[in-house]
């Protein structure tokens, strides 16, 4: 029960690297694809959990001015193959498990959803007003 963020990262622990595998339905990752996500990474690897962060915060407050009782997973890495080769900033945002029933009924609320939005695009807004991603940046 709860949301997380994913960010890409390519170093990372066997229980990610197993996870991405399941999620990814594949069990081995290409090498040339991690190779080519490894460089995107570097580049864009601290605007990724900035932007992870500012998400996961927005939840957090969003949820407590309406009263809900999410709970926060956290700012994550995993190699998901959804964020490899992104050429920018990129996260995986998980809005719930529609395997918990309680979650499922919340999932199909429209209001709640309009917050779950609203949080990510307050979340956008904040990380290019004020945080200047490295896209954003001169060269």
């Amino acid at each position: 029960f709860g949301f997380e963020v994913y960010y890409l990262n390519t170093f990372t622990d066997k229980y990610a690297k197993n996870l991405a595998a399941r999620e990814n339905k594949d069990p081995e990752i290409d090498q040339v694809d991690l190779i080519l996500a490894e460089l995107t990474v570097k580049t864009y690897v601290q605007d990724s959990i900035r932007i992870g962060k500012l998400v996961s915060g927005s939840y957090d407050k969003s949820f407590k001015e309406k009263n809900f009782r999410i709970k926060n997973l956290g700012v994550k890495n995993a190699l998901f193959y959804v964020l490899m080769g992104a050429n920018m900033p990129s996260l995986l945002v998980e809005l719930g498990f529609i395997s918990n029933s309680k979650e499922r009924r919340l999932l199909g609320d429209s209001k709640y959803r309009e917050i779950l939005l609203g949080s990510i695009a307050k979340a956008v807004r904040k990380f290019f007003d004020y945080e200047k991603p490295s896209l954003a940046r001169e060269p």
